[in-house]
């Protein structure tokens, strides 16, 4: 038996195993999901600096705007 064959036995028993219901609840639950709230918890400080920077700079861009604009018709 040659390794290709071994590790297509092996993938294809896997694949099975995975598609079953009771294994996906398994791996949702307890691998997927604390993994994506860790992903999040870790994240969420620099998305939140993020997301101010943007609205500071969308303000200052308008307020930048408007001054021009004063100053063009004064």
């Amino acid at each position: 038996m040659s390794y290709k064959q071994i590790i297509s036995k092996i993938l294809i028993n896997l694949s099975e195993e995975v598609k079953k219901e009771e294994n996906r609840k398994i791996i949702k639950q307890d691998i997927l999901e604390p993994i994506i709230y860790e992903i999040i918890y870790s994240f969420y400080p620099y998305l939140l600096s993020f997301i101010i920077i943007i609205f500071i700079t969308f303000f200052l861009i308008i307020a930048i705007l408007f001054l021009n604009i004063r100053l063009c018709y004064k």
